[in-house]
């Protein structure tokens, strides 16, 4: 397998991004969920070998882009995948964006049109409209409350790191030497402990950017061709799944965004992290988004 890791300039700094596949193939950007790394395009790139190169950066705020500053909403987020376009030297790109990194490749699309070629929505990218007097507070706190309180946490040891996510209901089932790499990535020493490299504060602030600004909108003005995948289940294994079939009918008539309908058998979180969603996610990619 061909995988390496580079860094790009931004603002602020410079940004790190792993790749998969050779450097003559076709690119797809992959684009990870709120508190991921681009580890979480691992298996898909891996899938890919041969027919993409999968390019994924460490979103500002998480992995080596950790000590980005912020800004850290989804506008500032789209900017940086225009700036690895320019280090790719890429006209135009093509992005695969997993939950957050659905919202943030449909920002990117309804911002710099000129510049996306095309946008597959993995389990995200499509937000609810809210009434007045939402309580976006009360709403983060319900979604991502244990995320965050994890963000704080401090651990004895890797391995504690490790068995503390062994137990969770979206991954402990579907464990492989793939998990191991991303836990021991998203893991930093902080004096004689371990904890998360994730900002809690990019975390929040992008939360808020896509709850109280018109963010929320940019799948509906997206213009490239999009396509949308959904996990069966949500990201504790559970039901409903973030994206059940009545919500995509709800929200996707309008836009120009096509539903491939839900992968069989997977997560949130294995929709692009276990060997059964990769594949099925790989295959939609070369079938949509590759010349």
């Amino acid at each position: 397998m061909s995988y390496e890791t580079f860094d790009f300039p931004v603002r602020g700094g410079s940004m790190r991004a792993g790749a998969w596949g050779d450097a003559d193939d076709p690119v797809v950007i992959g684009v990870h969920g709120i508190t991921a790394n681009h580890l979480n395009f691992s298996l898909v790139g891996r899938v890919l070998e041969g027919r993409a190169r999968v390019i994924a950066p460490d979103v500002r705020g998480r992995g080596r882009s950790s000590d980005l500053p912020g800004p850290y909403g989804v506008t500032e987020y789209a900017a940086d995948l225009i700036s690895l376009a320019d280090h790719l030297r890429l006209e135009r790109i093509r992005l695969a964006g997993h939950s957050m990194g659905g919202y943030i490749s449909a920002t990117a699309a309804a911002l710099h049109p000129d510049r996306i070629e095309s946008v597959l929505l993995i389990d995200g990218g499509l937000t609810l409209p809210t009434p007045p007097d939402f309580d976006a507070d009360a709403f983060i706190q319900a979604l991502l409350g244990p995320s965050i309180a994890r963000l704080s946490m401090t651990f004895e040891s890797p391995e504690a790191y490790a068995d503390f996510w062994k137990v969770h209901p979206g991954l402990k089932d579907y464990w492989g030497p793939h998990v191991d790499e991303y836990i021991a990535y998203d893991l930093i020493e902080d004096g004689d402990t371990y904890r998360s490299c994730v900002s809690a504060e990019a975390v929040k602030e992008y939360n808020y950017d896509l709850l109280k600004t018109d963010r929320k909108t940019d799948f509906t003005r997206m213009q490239c061709p999009a396509w949308m995948v959904r996990a069966e289940r949500g990201i504790f294994d559970d039901i409903p799944p973030l994206f059940p079939d009545a919500l995509a009918e709800q929200l996707i008539p309008g836009t120009n965004i096509t539903d491939l309908g839900t992968i069989a058998d997977t997560n949130h979180w294995t929709i692009t992290f276990g060997p059964q969603g990769a594949e099925a996610v790989a295959d939609v990619i070369e079938e949509h988004l590759l010349p």
